[in-house]
Parts: structure tokens; sequence; C-alpha cells
């Protein structure tokens, strides 16, 4: 909303057109809103799909008469931090809801979901800390993505009862027994394992083969348990895991498209040559080792390589990118400079660079980026007044390249979530 392009403004004024209204406020640390905006929504009668997401400060509360004032043809509702839907509430909601995603929420009971509406077809409740396996019986029957949190082991016998879900996320700090793993929907194609406890060797032999996309941890010999992956698996993100090997790499399904690495354990270059050869998604987020010999061996098939840590880069290092690159990303040195775009390939053209910032107010990429727009950075010291001031590490910058032209034009920065003042003199 506040950064919405004049062609956005103009469908706005034309509220018949209008039928997806999110609005996320997190990054307004000034505007916080106590009670819910009806008059926000209420000036387009055709909405069928509603989000509000809001800063942790904003403390609104939201009541029965609220909730059943929503429009009767709403087919999605989004919310965040809006913690005061309860059990009771649910049942006031429309009748004909798809979605229903509540982020934040920890006030909802394995009784309420009794009360959800019977035509739900996607349920995301992650951070929910009272809710119980128990609650499973009560799911909607026509379910078929679900994010829960659970404070006990789910059992076999409850497992059994989940709908035909295609998408399942489990979180918290409970263990899925073996029994209950291998009772999983034969129909899960998406499956998130946020769980504390990781995924071994035996475990992922007993996951439904149909899965064609996985996020688990792996804390024990990953390269065996890469072994028992899924056939068919297309997408697998590893947020946790000790070091895999070159032979780990080679032993993941061949089919594999794209491949995510969160953790602080950097993939070996001698396991590039392994990857799979029609991978098109490579994020490595903490790997960095890597230097521009070693991407001349990546699958030419990649359209996004996400290396967000690593500074071994160079301008001419773009010269080598996979052909059909479209998406960069890495960590800038002064090494990576505009000029940059007469080295790239003309697929590319979305180029992301983490500026890490030294103790002083300098931002040498402007020197690297003449036409860059940065933002004011702060102290966390006191001013002189007692205001305590911020300081951002490091910013993300985007930029857009067009090699037909030849320019490279700054889309977004990040984060954005600072103060809109200048903070004045420093304490000494």
């Amino acid at each position: 909303m506040m950064s919405a392009s004049r062609s956005t403004y103009r469908l706005l004024c034309t509220p018949s057109a209008v039928t997806r209204l999110h609005i996320n406020l997190s990054w307004k640390n000034k505007l916080k809103i106590t009670s819910w905006p009806t008059e926000w929504f209420a000036k387009f009668p055709g909405l069928v799909s509603i989000g509000l997401f809001l800063n942790p400060g904003s403390q609104v509360k939201l009541s029965a008469e609220t909730v059943s004032s929503l429009p009767r043809n709403l087919r999605h509702l989004h919310l965040g931090f809006v913690d005061s839907i309860s059990d009771d509430m649910l049942s006031y909601l429309p009748p004909f809801l798809l979605t229903l995603n509540l982020e934040k929420n920890y006030r909802i009971t394995d009784r309420g979901f009794k009360n959800m509406p019977e035509s739900l077809e996607a349920l995301h409740l992650p951070e929910n800390t009272i809710t119980s396996s128990h609650c499973i019986p009560f799911l909607p029957t026509t379910l078929k993505s679900l994010s829960i949190r659970t404070t006990d082991e789910i059992s076999e016998a409850l497992v059994r009862q989940l709908p035909a879900l295609t998408t399942l996320r489990l979180c918290g700090s409970v263990s899925l027994p073996g029994p209950s793993i291998s009772s999983l929907p034969t129909s899960l194609k998406l499956f998130n394992w946020s769980l504390k406890q990781g995924l071994d060797t035996f475990e992922m032999t007993l996951l439904p083969t149909g899965l064609v996309d996985l996020t688990c941890h792996i804390l024990q010999d990953p390269d065996n348990t890469l072994a028992s992956l899924p056939p068919g698996l297309l997408r697998l993100t590893i947020t946790h895991n000790t070091p895999i090997s070159e032979k780990g790499i080679e032993l993941i399904p061949r089919g594999l498209t794209s491949l995510e690495l969160t953790s602080d354990s950097s993939l070996p270059s001698a396991a590039i040559r392994r990857l799979p050869p029609n991978l098109q998604y490579l994020c490595l987020l903490k790997n960095d080792l890597w230097t521009s010999t070693d991407i001349m061996d990546l699958p030419s098939s990649i359209h996004t390589l996400k290396l967000g840590q690593n500074a071994n880069f160079s301008n001419a290092c773009f010269a080598i990118l996979p052909p059909s690159i479209y998406f960069f990303s890495c960590k800038w040195n002064e090494n990576i400079t505009s000029n940059c775009i007469k080295y790239a390939p003309p697929s590319l053209k979305r180029l992301e660079l983490k500026v890490l910032h030294v103790d002083s107010d300098e931002q040498p990429i402007d020197f690297s980026f003449p036409n860059v727009i940065t933002m004011p950075r702060y102290s966390r010291e006191r001013t002189k007044a007692g205001s305590l001031i911020y300081l951002r590490c490091f910013d993300v910058y985007l930029f857009e390249l067009d090699s037909l032209t030849g320019r490279i034009r700054q889309l977004d920065i990040a984060p954005k979530n600072v103060p809109p003042f200048y903070p004045g003199p420093r304490v000494n």
C-alpha cells in the first residue's frame, strides 16, 4: 500500500475491480491500530481475499460481531498478530471460507476446531502452543493444506484420521514416531518437517513415496539419509545438517530441480559436478567458500543462484554464470560494480547484493553503483537528548539488469524497518 504505483492507486479508485486486498503494516513502526479497520475493507464490496498483517505493538481486538461482519462471500482470510480470535469466534467466520491463515495466534484450543468452516481447504496455524494432536478428528474433511503445532506426539491412530492432504507442515519440539510417519496420507506432495527431531535414514524411508517437495532437518549420517529420499522428489530444503560430502550429493534423486541448504555447513566445491543435471534453483545461504572457477562447474540449467554469504566474486565472474541464469545473489565487495552488466549473460534480469556495513556511517556501495538509493544508518548509541537510535549491520539491494540498453535499475532495498528521522549527534 505504501509503495503502490500510480496504476495501483487508479485501480484502488475502482472498488468493484478489487477482489484481493492484503495490507502489511509490520514495517511501519509508528502506525499502530487498536481496532479492526472496517473502513479499509468496506470500500471494496467485491473482496474475496482479505489480509492484515500488523506490527507486534498493535493491540487489535476482534469480537464476534467483527468476525460475523466479514463479507459472506469471503474465500481467503490471512491475519498476523491478531491474537484475539478464540474458539467461539470461529463459528462466525464466513461459511464458504477456503483459506484461514492465523499467524501469531495462541488462543485456539482443540475444541475450537469443531467450529471451523466445513468448506476449509487450507489452515495455517503454526505458532499456537496450546493445540494438541487431539484436534485432528475435528479437522474439516475438505482440508488439503495444513500447518499446525502440537504439544504432544501424534499417534499412528490419529495420523490415519488426517484428511487427504497434499501439503503438511508440522511444527514444534515433539517427535513423530516411525509408525506415525509411515501412516501419513499417501496423497501428500509437500511436507515441511519443522520439528526439533531430525530425520534419519530409517525415518526417511517411511515418508510417502509420492512426495515432490520436502523441507526437513538432517542431524546424523546425511549421506545415507539423502540416499533414502523419495525417488520422485523435485524440491529439497535442508534447514540443519552436518556436512554433506560429494558422495551425499551424488545420491540425491537425479530429477531434483530445487536445492536449498540453510545451515552453516558449506557444500564442498568437489560436490558441484555431482549436482543433479537438471537443477534450476540452488540456494546456499551460508556458503562462503566457492570461487569463480567453481561456478563454471554448475549445471547449465540453473536459473536461480543464491550465494548470499559469498564475497569471492568480481565483475568477470558474471561472464561464466550458467547460460540460463535469471537471478543471482551474493555478498557485495569492491570488485563488483555497475560494469558487471557488460559481462552478464542476456538472461540475467535480477541481481541481489548483500552489503555489510563497517562501524562508520559510510556506505561504500555508493562508489561502485553511483545511482544507488541508500537508506540512512543509525547508531545504537544514545543521542545527547537521550534517544536510543538504530544501526543496521547490512542492507540487501535488488537490481534489474537490461542487457539491451546496458542499464542497471534499482528495484528495492531491505530492511526498511528503521526510524524515519535523523538521529542527531552522538554521545561521546
